[in-house]
């Protein structure tokens, strides 16, 4: 586990890079695929997304615990780092992978 401010850190240093992520979540109101969108605005509860057809897109992340990890297969291609955002709880727990992409 890193520390939540590590990961704060880490949406900041992409959002200032303009950094392209792909978001991959599965939560218990179904799963979620965004590719190359780009962190907008950040918070300890909430992370906003600019999406590449001009839309945005928020996920809320209070409760998750975060790690770095590795894309699952057939998503990791171009693929720079990983974050993934997990809330403990029943199996299957929510999990929200943020891939930082090659530019």
């Amino acid at each position: 586990m890193i520390k939540p401010e590590e990961a704060l850190l880490l949406f900041g240093k992409w959002k200032e890079e303009i950094s392209p992520l792909r978001v991959v979540a599965w939560l218990a109101s179904g799963h979620l695929s965004l590719e190359r969108c780009f962190v907008r605005n950040f918070d300890s509860e909430v992370i906003a997304l600019d999406l590449p057809d001009g839309s945005g897109a928020e996920i809320g992340i209070v409760g998750f615990g975060f790690e770095y990890g590795e894309p699952p297969e057939g998503k990791g291609e171009g693929s720079v780092r990983t974050v993934v955002a997990v809330r403990p709880g029943p199996k299957p727990r929510e999990r929200i992978l943020f891939i930082e992409l090659a530019r």
